[in-house]
C-alpha cells in the first residue's frame, strides 16, 4: 500500500473508533516480520478492539472462500499430530495461527 492510498483511505474514515482500528491493524500488519512478541501485542489489540465493537451484521461481510484460506492452518494441523518433533512443529503451528484468525478478524476491524 502506497502512502499516498493509505492517506486517502485514513482520510475518508470519520469514526474516531474505526481510525484507531485501523491504524492498530496497519500497526499488526508491519508487525509481522519482527519477532512474535509485537505481533502478539497488536493481534491481542486488535482483538480487544474487534470485540468491543462487536456487531452481528458483520457476520456477512466474511467472504465465502476464507475456508478455502484457512486449509492452509488446517492441512498444518494434521502434519502436527504426524510430526516426530511436536515442540518445534507446536512452536511453528502456533505461528501460522494468523492465518486463522486474521481473515476473521479484518471485517470486525474495518468497513469494507
Amino acid at each position: 500500500m502506497k502512502i499516498k492510498d493509505f492517506y486517502s483511505k485514513f482520510s475518508t474514515i470519520e469514526d474516531e473508533s474505526e481510525k484507531l482500528r485501523f491504524i492498530v491493524l496497519n500497526l499488526l500488519v508491519f508487525s509481522l516480520p519482527f519477532p512474535i512478541f509485537y505481533s502478539s501485542i497488536t493481534m491481542l489489540l486488535l482483538l480487544s478492539l474487534a470485540l468491543v465493537s462487536f456487531k452481528l451484521e458483520k457476520l456477512k461481510s466474511i467472504s465465502k472462500k476464507t475456508p478455502y484460506f484457512q486449509l492452509i492452518f488446517f492441512i498444518s494441523l494434521s502434519g502436527y499430530y504426524l510430526s516426530m518433533n511436536r515442540n518445534e512443529a507446536g512452536f511453528i503451528l502456533e505461528r501460522q495461527l494468523a492465518i486463522l484468525f486474521i481473515p476473521l478478524l479484518i471485517p470486525f476491524v474495518i468497513e469494507l
